[in-house]
C-alpha cells in the first residue's frame, strides 16, 4: 500500500513539475493567424473610420447650412452681396462660433506647396488633403458663388451675367442647387462648360474643377438651397443646378483617366 502511494506521488510531482511551452511552429501558426485577422480587418476598419469623418464633414456643412439660413432669414429671405464672394466665413460669423467648422476633417493641414493664386500674396489653393489658405484663414470648403445676391446687369467676376445668380434659398428644386462643398478654394462660379481636373487634386485646377476632388472616396459633401446635406459624387457635379442658366443636360466633358471608373449620372 505504501508503495503504491509513493508511486502516485511521483506521477503527481512529475506532472506538475513538468514545464509546458510553444514551439518555434506554433508561434509561428498564431502569428500567421494574427496577421491574416489584421490584413482581414484592417480595411474594414478603414472604410469605418473614413464613413465616420464623412458623417463630421456633413455635420459642419449642415451647421453652415444653418448659419446661412439665419442669415437669410434675416435679411427678408436673401443671401448676402458678397464683396469678394470668397469671404462668406466673415459675413456669417455672427451665426456661428466654433471657427473648426470651416475645415473638413479630411482636410485640415495647410497648402503649403507653391501654386497659382486667385488674388496674389501667400493666398494658396488647397488639394485634396490640404486646407486653402485666404486672408489668414484654412479652409476646405468653397461657397457657389451664383447664390450671392449681386445686383442685375453686372458680371459676375467674369464669367456671366448676375441674373444668373440665385439671390435666395426659397426657389424650386432647391434640393438641386448648391450652396457649400468640400472645395480647394473658398469660393467658385461653375458653368456646365467647365473641364474636369485633368488629375486629381491638381491645385491649378479652376471653377467647376475645384469641387470635383475625391475627398471622400468617390465623392464630396455639399449643402443645398433646401439646406439638406448629402454626398456628391463626382461626376454628379456636372448635373446640378449650380446657377440659374446652368444646362444639366448638356454633353458631359471627356473624363480624365482617374475619373472614368467613377458613378456616372
Amino acid at each position: 500500500m505504501k508503495k503504491e502511494y509513493n508511486l502516485q506521488c511521483y506521477a503527481t510531482r512529475t506532472i506538475v513539475g513538468r514545464k509546458h511551452g510553444f514551439t518555434l511552429i506554433e508561434l509561428l501558426v498564431v502569428i500567421s493567424i494574427i496577421a491574416l485577422l489584421l490584413a482581414i480587418l484592417m480595411p474594414a476598419l478603414q472604410r469605418v473610420r473614413q464613413e465616420a469623418r464623412a458623417v463630421v464633414c456633413q455635420a459642419h456643412l449642415r451647421e453652415w447650412g444653418l448659419a446661412i439660413k439665419m442669415y437669410a432669414d434675416d435679411n427678408n429671405g436673401y443671401f448676402m452681396k458678397g464683396g469678394t464672394g470668397a469671404q462668406w466665413f466673415k459675413t456669417l460669423e455672427p451665426y456661428y462660433t466654433d471657427k473648426n467648422l470651416i475645415l473638413c476633417v479630411e482636410a485640415t493641414k495647410p497648402a503649403t506647396a507653391p501654386s497659382s493664386s486667385p488674388t496674389g500674396g501667400d493666398y494658396l489653393f488647397g488639394s485634396t488633403r490640404k486646407a486653402w489658405s485666404y486672408g489668414g484663414h484654412l479652409g476646405s470648403y468653397g461657397l457657389n458663388m451664383w447664390v450671392l445676391n449681386r445686383p442685375p446687369g453686372e458680371s459676375l467676376w467674369g464669367r456671366g451675367p448676375t441674373e444668373q445668380c440665385w439671390r435666395t434659398p426659397y426657389v424650386k428644386k432647391a434640393n438641386n442647387i448648391p450652396v457649400f462643398a468640400d472645395c480647394t478654394w473658398a469660393g467658385t462660379q461653375p458653368k456646365y462648360c467647365d473641364e474636369p481636373p485633368q488629375y486629381e487634386g491638381d491645385p491649378s485646377a479652376s471653377y467647376l474643377a475645384r469641387f470635383c476632388i475625391d475627398r471622400h472616396n468617390g465623392y464630396i459633401n455639399g449643402c443645398f438651397c433646401d439646406f439638406s446635406v448629402r454626398e456628391i459624387g463626382l461626376k454628379e457635379l456636372w448635373r446640378l443646378k449650380w446657377h440659374r442658366n446652368f444646362d444639366v443636360t448638356a454633353d458631359r466633358p471627356v473624363w480624365p483617366r482617374w475619373m472614368r471608373n467613377l458613378k456616372d449620372y
